[in-house]
């Protein structure tokens, strides 16, 4: 296991192209996985603060989308986030899929750009994003 400073980010969209909004921050040391847990718990968070309660979630993670759909036990050191995202999942409705890697450039996009920063970045329009989408 490679660990080291950890970045996650997402985008949130209506249906196929409208974006509502992005974001990329820190998750502390950890590996890969780990912030990509991170960030389905961070993007699932700024969803319900916008008032979205029935929220798609794709993530080119397996393991992750497996264990939040109780088809895999959970690996102790995502427990932390599971039990946060189980908190969540008791105001909303929120579907996990895999998706592959390719469909999920414009994430991983934004987290190559957020390693370049500190902290974090949340965006609302389309042209403040550093990358196309």
């Amino acid at each position: 296991m490679n660990l080291g400073l950890s970045k996650g980010g997402g985008i949130c969209k209506r249906a196929i192209s409208n974006i509502l909004f992005a974001f990329s921050h820190g998750c502390g040391v950890g590996s890969n996985n780990n912030s990509k847990i991170c960030a389905v718990y961070d993007g699932l968070t700024l969803c319900f603060n916008h008032g979205l309660s029935k929220v798609g979630v794709e993530s080119d993670s397996k393991i992750v989308v497996e264990s939040l759909n109780h088809m895999v036990q959970l690996a102790w050191k995502w427990r932390y986030w599971a039990a946060c995202i189980a908190s969540l999942q008791k105001k909303g409705l929120f579907r996990f899929v895999h998706i592959l890697r390719e469909g999920n450039g414009p994430a991983d996009g934004l987290v190559k750009e957020g390693n370049d920063i500190q902290g974090s970045r949340f965006y609302r329009e389309v042209f403040e994003l550093p990358i196309p989408i």
